[in-house]
């Protein structure tokens, strides 16, 4: 029972934790939301945008972690 409880506690502290980013191409100034980014060598990003669903690499770009307020408005946009 108690390693159960564990487990339901771990899971909830990881959903709640997600980050939440918007990513501005500074060239395009095209924006992007999404929960996870990862830096890949030479300084580009890799991500999956939130609104669109694509895939998206960008050599250059502007990365702000969001708050869940912030979040929940620029999906609603």
């Amino acid at each position: 029972m108690k390693r159960l409880i564990l487990i339901l506690l771990l899971v909830t502290l990881t959903v709640g934790c997600r980050g939440r980013f918007m990513v501005t191409d500074p060239v395009t100034q095209n924006v992007y939301y999404t929960t996870r980014v990862h830096k890949k060598l030479g300084g580009a990003v890799k991500f999956k945008d939130a609104r669109s669903g694509q895939r998206v690499t960008l050599q250059n770009s502007q990365v702000k972690k969001l708050t869940k307020g912030e979040w929940v408005r620029a999906l609603a946009e």
